[in-house]
């Protein structure tokens, strides 16, 4: 565990007794200089500000119920229950977007 005073070592902080000063491979190098912003993400159709993560969900939970459950807070723009591509079976999360703020906030809190 890293004390406050100590400088964050990306490296050492995902080393398992903190002694490496290696990265183990590439991804760690990448990561660190690389910046991310989801609003240029032309594969993200949702706005990131209005969209809900729901974890923790039954498996048994279907779009339907989750749609029904949300939407009492406010009128959903989408609805996404992610699927296990081998099973077909939920996940245990998604994710929904409100069509405003008033609604995002209603589910949040």
């Amino acid at each position: 565990c890293f004390q406050r005073d100590e400088e964050y070592n990306l490296v050492q902080a995902g080393s398992i007794d903190r002694t490496d000063v290696d990265p183990h491979d590439r991804a760690l190098f990448r990561a660190s200089f690389s910046s991310y912003d989801p609003f240029k993400d032309p594969e993200i159709a949702g706005h990131p500000r209005l969209t809900l993560f729901v974890g923790n969900i039954d498996y048994s939970v279907t779009e339907e119920i989750l749609m029904r459950q949300f939407r009492t807070f406010g009128r959903i723009k989408s609805l996404s229950l992610i699927l296990d591509e081998v099973t077909g079976l939920s996940r245990g999360y998604g994710f929904i977007e409100y069509e405003d703020e008033s609604g995002f906030r209603a589910a949040f809190h």
